[in-house]
């Protein structure tokens, strides 16, 4: 497995199992070096994620969240073989309007830079998916996992919550009060 990160939000003592390492930034950095060889499947999970970041620093959402799928797109057009991209999205795009619960040709009404950037990046690979670039855009939502940073009190919900639960006496929820959020707990 190749893997390509700029390690904003990531340690290296989290790569195991990787065969190839590239610390870059897939907005800004030349990665042609990377896509001499061609894949059959890529997984572009990198970018930032979270909302609050992408307020105050809507830039650098824009290069690490379409940029860098810009980047990937025009890097594989070559391809002579058939390359399935699958991307990292976000239920944002949604918007967090009724009627709830959320289908997959429920409307499209992100409010905010990331949940437009995300929009973006789907449009992005729906206009370049043809015969040889075949693209698949998952809608994540609450994403929490092994080796997830909890320093990071500004992203992954779950993460932050987790956090504040460790160090804390309390936990701070922002926004209203009068929502809910749905957690999906998968344990291997």
């Amino acid at each position: 497995m190749i893997l390509a990160d700029n390690l904003s939000t990531g340690n290296k003592r989290n790569l195991k199992g990787i065969d190839e390492f590239h610390e870059l930034d897939l907005g800004k950095d030349n990665i042609s070096s990377i896509f001499e060889k061609e894949y059959d499947l890529i997984y572009h999970f990198a970018g930032q994620s979270s909302i609050e970041i992408s307020y105050s620093d809507p830039i650098y959402d824009l290069d690490t969240n379409v940029r860098s799928t810009l980047n990937i797109l025009n890097n594989i057009k070559h391809y002579k073989n058939k390359v399935h991209l699958i991307y990292a999205s976000s239920m944002s795009v949604y918007g967090g309007d009724e009627p709830m619960p959320k289908r997959e040709d429920s409307s499209l009404d992100g409010k905010n830079f990331y949940a437009i950037g995300k929009k973006a990046n789907e449009s992005y690979l729906s206009l370049c998916s043809s015969r040889k670039i075949k693209t698949t855009s998952l809608r994540l939502f609450n994403i929490y996992g092994p080796g997830q940073n909890l320093e990071n009190l500004s992203q992954g919900m779950l993460s932050i919550y987790l956090a504040q639960g460790i160090n804390n006496d309390k936990i701070i929820v922002k926004g209203t009060l009068d929502r809910s959020r749905d957690f999906f707990i998968l344990m291997i």
